[in-house]
């Protein structure tokens, strides 16, 4: 029998050296990011070892920091935490003003600004004072709007002339034009011919219906639903805008402005001064006693031996003969 032979082969002792000096050198760069992960060792001279740097807050010497509206926020809004915290730094914004340019009526502690509502809308990155809020205890919403013992009253835009570009806040006096035959009834000239009537002259009453009104809500569009039916289609809902405003009055004008709305008659809006120093007392004089048409009067003219009876009427501004 043939005797076989194995051939052993030797492991070369220069792999084991390497493969032992990866693994030193792999366990070593882990320990080493380790701790350079938790700051024990500086590794900051290698690029990508780099750490970003955060700029922190640095308090002048002789400034206070001062609250300030980290978002825009609307009137008649109640002041949150949230409204003034500032979500990409994670801190509340605040800037730093020295101790001698701070005025009085700045407001420099949250408590103080926290559970206010807004007078008017405030934008981002802006200081509050007093001059910002309505007077403690006002409800936020759309009522904190409304001056003391003023009611609010809410129409479309489209039946006030002249109040497109009135903000929130404006003083204004509202002025009806009422057609005169709306009000009372004309009597009609005689007619003592056959020649056609003359056209009656048109008379108008201005009235102002709203004395000092303020507006809550400038004009803002929503969507409003009208419903139309046919015998093809059916009924049909459709959306469309609507503008309307919505204006504080006085309790006692309100039957006034709602008549005026449902008799449709046209409606301008006269806008008040708005500076610190106007008194607020000026009004619209009206006067309210409007001409009567004057009525057709009997003349009698003497011609010869002959009197003749005429007519004279206004209107036309020419005697009419009576045979």
């Amino acid at each position: 029998m043939a005797t076989s032979r194995r051939t052993r082969r030797r492991r070369s002792p220069l792999v084991a050296v390497v493969l032992a000096g990866l693994a030193l050198l792999t366990g070593g760069a882990g320990t080493v990011a380790t701790l350079a992960a938790m700051g024990e060792v500086d590794l900051s001279f290698l690029p990508f070892f780099k750490q970003p740097v955060v700029e922190e807050n640095v308090i002048p010497p002789g400034s206070i920091a001062v609250p300030v509206s980290a978002v825009e926020i609307p009137a008649y809004t109640k002041v949150t935490r949230e409204h003034l915290f500032n979500a990409a730094r994670g801190d509340f914004a605040v800037v730093y003003i020295d101790r001698d340019q701070i005025s009085n009526g700045m407001l420099v502690n949250f408590t103080d600004i926290v559970g206010r509502v807004l007078d008017h809308d405030k934008p981002a990155g802006y200081a509050f004072t007093e001059k910002d809020f309505l007077p403690k205890g006002t409800r936020e919403g759309m009522t904190a709007g409304i001056p003391p013992d003023k009611r609010a009253y809410r129409l479309e835009a489209s039946r006030i002339q002249g109040v497109h570009g009135l903000q929130a806040g404006d003083h204004l006096d509202i002025v009806a034009s009422i057609p005169l035959e709306k009000t009372k009834q004309v009597q009609q000239p005689l007619t003592l011919d056959n020649r056609p009537a003359a056209e009656p002259t048109k008379y108008a009453e201005i009235r102002v219906i709203v004395d000092d009104g303020v507006i809550v809500s400038e004009v803002t569009a929503r969507a409003a639903q009208s419903t139309s039916s046919s015998l093809l289609r059916g009924s049909q809902t459709r959306t469309q805008p609507v503008e309307e405003i919505v204006i504080a009055v006085d309790p006692a004008e309100v039957p006034e402005l709602m008549k005026a709305v449902a008799l449709d008659y046209p409606l301008s809006a006269v806008a008040r001064s708005g500076h610190a120093e106007d008194s607020g007392a000026s009004q619209i004089v009206v006067d309210d006693q409007q001409a009567e048409p004057e009525r057709p009067r009997r003349l009698q003219a003497i011609v010869g031996s002959k009197r003749e009876e005429y007519v004279f009427d206004p209107a036309s501004r020419s005697p009419v003969r009576i045979d």
